[in-house]
C-alpha cells in the first residue's frame, strides 16, 4: 500500500470513528418552545397493530427499540405533513436481513419509514434502521419517485436499499450492507456521510451535491450520478466498478 493510500485510509478511519461517536449517543431533541413531543412506545404499537400511522404533523420520539414483524412497515407518514422522528439512540428493526450477497430486496417490500405521498417533509435522526426489504427510508413504491427526507446521525444497514426518495438532505448518514443502493434520491444534498458494502452504488442521484463523504467496498460504483450531481471533497476506493460512474461531475478536491 502506497503512502497516499495509507494517508487516505487513516483519515477515513478517523472520520468513521467520528460518525460512530455521533451514532452511539442520542442528540438532544430539536423542538421549538411549546412544541409537543409525541412518544412512540413499542409495546403500544405492537398492541394496536402495524404499521404505526402518523397522521399529524409534529415531533415524535422513540422510547425503546421498535421490532417489527415480517411483512409490515414500521412507520407510515400521511401525505402533507412536516414530521420529525427522533430515534433517540434506539433502532427500528425489520424481519429481513439483506446484504450484497444475500437477496431479500422487493419493490413491494417493507420499509422502516414510508411516506405516503409527495407533499410531506420527514426528518429522521439519531439511531439505526435495519432489516426492511424495500428500503429503510422510502416513498411509495410507484413511480415517479416521491417523498422528501432529511436524515441526520442515522445508520441504515442490511435493508433492500438504504434510501429511495425524491429528495434527500443528509449529514452524518451511514448506509452499509444494503442489498441494492446505499442511497438513491432524485435530488441529493449529502455531506459528511459513509457508504460501504452495498450491493450496487454507494450513493446515486440525478442532481445535487455530495461532499466530504466516503464510499468503500460497494459492489457497483462508489458514487453514481447524472451530469447534474457534483462530487466535492470525497474519497472512494475498493468499489467493484470504480469510484465514480462515468459522466458524473467530479472536481479536483476528490481523492479517487
Amino acid at each position: 500500500m502506497g503512502l497516499r493510500r495509507t494517508i487516505i485510509s487513516v483519515a477515513s478511519a478517523i472520520a468513521v470513528v467520528g460518525v460512530t461517536a455521533f451514532l452511539s449517543r442520542p442528540m438532544p431533541a430539536r423542538s421549538a418552545p411549546g412544541d409537543v413531543i409525541h412518544d412512540i412506545e413499542p409495546a403500544r404499537v405492537a398492541a394496536t397493530g402495524w404499521p404505526l400511522a402518523i397522521t399529524r404533523a409534529g415531533h415524535y420520539r422513540l422510547l425503546a427499540d421498535l421490532v417489527v414483524p415480517p411483512g409490515a412497515d414500521a412507520l407510515q407518514v400521511a401525505d402533507g405533513l412536516t414530521v420529525t422522528i427522533d430515534l433517540n439512540g434506539f433502532q427500528i428493526v425489520g424481519a429481513s436481513h439483506c446484504t450484497a450477497q444475500l437477496p431479500c430486496a422487493a419493490a413491494a417490500g417493507t420499509s422502516g419509514v414510508r411516506v405516503l405521498g409527495p407533499n410531506s417533509q420527514v426528518t429522521v435522526m439519531n439511531g439505526r434502521i435495519r432489516g426492511f426489504s424495500h428500503a429503510a427510508l422510502s416513498a411509495t413504491a410507484e413511480l415517479p419517485m416521491s417523498g422528501r427526507f432529511t436524515a441526520m446521525d442515522l445508520h441504515l444497514e442490511n435493508n433492500g436499499a438504504g434510501v429511495r426518495a425524491a429528495t434527500l438532505n443528509a449529514t452524518r448518514l451511514v448506509a452499509s450492507g444494503n442489498q441494492r443502493l446505499g442511497v438513491y434520491a432524485t435530488q441529493l444534498t449529502v455531506s459528511d456521510s459513509r457508504f460501504y458494502d452495498n450491493g450496487q452504488c454507494g450513493v446515486s442521484g440525478v442532481q445535487g451535491v455530495v461532499q466530504r463523504s466516503i464510499a468503500v467496498g460497494n459492489t457497483g460504483y462508489g458514487f453514481c450520478g447524472a451530469l447534474a450531481v457534483v462530487f466535492q471533497s470525497n474519497a472512494a476506493w475498493g468499489n467493484g466498478q470504480g469510484a465514480v460512474l462515468g459522466g458524473a461531475s467530479v472536481v479536483a478536491s476528490n481523492t479517487f
